[in-house]
């Protein structure tokens, strides 16, 4: 019983949170983990929303979501949030490098993994194109680029995707 009466205290003070910090995804993350444990999944998901809608880039909120997607039964909106968190964290290690140190591989071999579970999805190409770039493949980059935009899907980088394409047209 005290088990219960911790959580319930536990979540009325995560709400009293996300009250106070209108703009902090933090709160619905942690509420959305409590919810989980509870079983409360569909509740989950929905602090799961609120939080990415404040913060895109959090990894472990798109996992959050694919665990309570999978236990509802959900597999493709599932596969999907896993696929949205390995994005999130390839292009994390792609940008966010200590002391000017690339975490390039890394960051390849995880948006390589999300290429691979959704190969239609553009943006995913782009990323990793972008990286590759980076570490100095070209070949790999123009290729990834062509890629991306041959699926006819617009994405959020199309145009930089054809401006990296078209500077590097001499790269096979």
């Amino acid at each position: 019983m005290a088990a219960a009466g911790d959580a319930q205290n536990s979540e009325k003070e995560l709400l009293t949170a996300a009250g106070l910090m209108p703009n902090s995804a933090r709160p619905h993350v942690a509420l959305g983990n409590l919810q989980s444990l509870k079983g409360q999944d569909d509740q989950a998901i929905s602090e799961s929303q609120t939080a990415l809608k404040l913060d895109p880039r959090n990894a472990g909120t798109y996992v959050l979501m694919g665990m309570a997607e999978k236990k509802r039964g959900h597999a493709d909106l599932a596969e999907k949030a896993y696929r949205q968190a390995l994005d999130t964290l390839g292009w994390a290690y792609h940008v966010n490098g200590e002391n000017g140190v690339c975490l390039a591989n890394s960051a390849s071999q995880t948006l390589k993994r999300a290429v691979a579970a959704a190969p239609e999805d553009p943006r995913l190409s782009y990323h990793l194109a972008v990286v590759y770039g980076a570490q100095g493949h070209k070949q790999e980059e123009q290729a990834t680029l062509r890629k991306a935009l041959a699926t006819n899907k617009p994405f959020p980088e199309m145009k930089d995707a054809k401006t990296r394409l078209a500077a590097n047209k001499g790269v096979s």
